[in-house]
């Protein structure tokens, strides 16, 4: 079940217009710490909610 929802998470995000961002395997582990100050600057900006997504298995 668990990969049926993940697999399917960032349209379910895109349809409800609620911004995300990806940290996985392709991303340098050195970007991951900017990637999630930029998340922090968009939700205190704009006052919405965001959502990092954190791929563990790959990319």
């Amino acid at each position: 079940m668990i990969h049926t929802v993940s697999e399917r998470v960032e349209a379910i995000l895109d349809a409800a217009g609620v911004r995300w961002f990806q940290l996985d395997a392709r991303t340098p582990v050195e970007a991951w710490a900017p990637e999630i100050k930029r998340a922090w600057t968009y939700s205190r900006t704009t006052h919405r909610p965001v959502f990092t997504l954190v791929n563990l298995m790959g990319g």
